[in-house]
């Protein structure tokens, strides 16, 4: 596996951490290949909620047009036909406090902010610990999880599936790209995610990862309390 630094850099990412101890993100920006494209993100505002500020941005996407139906009957299936550009905002969080910043991992996907949750998990551990974030993002599952219940409508019941779609990417992302990360965990915090991940997505590959790494802890937990024979 390559090292996190490696992989931090092709991931194509820079991220700022600010010195001043209430604000732990400064900001965070994708570097793209060129910066003179007409694709390049254009900035629209800053927004500021709950004492966090999110910067506002719209960029151009290519999209592919696959043939049509009629293309299609004149053996054209297999071509494209064209592209279209569309226009996208992207909503990131440029300054927040830690609790912020975890939350914006539920959050990203929704605000078009893609490359939010690698750039994350590739660099965190530069000011936090898998634990004090594991913690973090668990309470906000349980807090949206009981405040999405009180409402049974259809639109707080689709709110859930997303936070569900979301929290499930950035676990698997985490687990399988970064499993280092787990590795001598307090148990109680990797049980309490073992337990979460087991009533919402029971039987998934992402059940049995973290299984495993309950047994590798015990193991290695186990191994430590060995005393030589003398």
């Amino acid at each position: 596996m390559l090292p996190r630094t490696v992989r931090h850099i092709l991931d194509g990412v820079k991220l700022e951490l600010s010195g001043e101890a209430n604000v732990i993100l400064s900001s965070y920006k994708a570097r793209d290949p060129d910066v003179n494209s007409p694709l390049s993100p254009q900035c629209l505002s800053e927004e500021t909620v709950d004492g966090a500020v999110y910067s506002v941005t719209q960029r151009q996407v290519q999209l592919q047009q696959a043939a049509s139906k009629g293309q299609q009957w004149l053996g054209m299936e297999n071509d494209l036909v064209g592209t279209t550009c569309e226009t996208v905002k992207i909503r990131s969080i440029k300054v927040g406090t830690l609790e912020k910043i975890v939350q914006h991992l539920l959050e990203a996907l929704d605000c078009g902010d893609s490359s939010y949750i690698s750039v994350f998990l590739a660099t965190y551990r530069a000011f936090t610990t898998t634990q004090e974030v594991l913690e973090l993002l668990l309470d906000r599952l349980d807090h949206l999880k009981q405040e999405i219940g009180e409402n049974t409508d259809c639109c707080s019941l689709n709110d859930w599936d997303r936070f569900r779609h979301t929290a499930s990417s950035v676990f698997s992302t985490w687990l399988e790209q970064y499993s280092e990360d787990f590795h001598g965990l307090d148990q109680g915090c990797l049980k309490r995610l073992a337990l979460y991940i087991k009533q919402e997505w029971r039987g998934s590959e992402l059940e049995r990862r973290v299984d495993d790494l309950l047994l590798q802890n015990e193991k290695l937990a186990g191994s430590d309390c060995k005393v030589p024979a003398s």
